[in-house]
């Protein structure tokens, strides 16, 4: 649905303002920005969905590439930003297996440890539920905090340390050292 709003929002302002302009360049780097900004904002959301099955990994490759080609029209391919590149890069980390879900370089490292809470089971809860927060409220906190989301995540994991030890539970969650060895890298 977000997409098909992007997309028709997309052309609405390509064909009605941007190609009546003789001199774009002038509007090109807000253009940018604002493509950048609804980029991170669409990625925060999407490292928020859980659980995240085969099914939804497949609906949001789909959309991504949607909405690639949207924002993609919007601009030139030479000004293809460091976002845009990262939203290419998360289509396929949604398919890697977690081990190499941990090498990955060309996405942020706290984008990959959020998107990991996505694989685990119930009992590892998102950053977002043990805070108490709704995931646009944490989306929202993670636009406006990104060099506070790793003391986030790390936080989220003692809480998860502490309750297992609590319960007694038998083992931790089997995303959860994986969580760890991002959170050290």
């Amino acid at each position: 649905k977000a997409v098909v709003s992007t997309q028709s929002t997309g052309t609405h302002l390509t064909s009605n303002y941007l190609n009546q302009l003789s001199n774009k360049s002038v509007l090109l780097p807000k253009l940018q920005e604002f493509q950048d900004s609804l980029i991170s904002l669409y990625l925060h959301h999407l490292c928020t969905v859980r659980p995240l099955g085969e099914g939804g990994k497949m609906k949001i490759a789909t959309d991504i590439a949607e909405m690639e080609r949207v924002l993609g029209g919007l601009l030139e391919e030479h000004s293809v930003s460091e976002q845009f590149k990262v939203l290419r890069a998360f289509r396929a980390v949604l398919f890697l297996s977690v081990e190499d879900l941990c090498t990955v370089r060309n996405v942020p490292r706290p984008m990959l440890l959020n998107h990991l809470f996505s694989r685990a089971g119930e009992a590892l809860l998102s950053p977002y539920k043990v805070a108490g927060w709704t995931p646009s409220q944490y989306v929202a906190w993670l636009y406006s905090h990104p060099y506070e989301v790793v003391d986030m995540i790390q936080g989220t994991i003692q809480w998860y340390e502490d309750m297992i030890r609590e319960s007694g539970a038998p083992s931790f969650d089997p995303i959860y050292p994986h969580i760890i060895q991002l959170l050290q890298s």
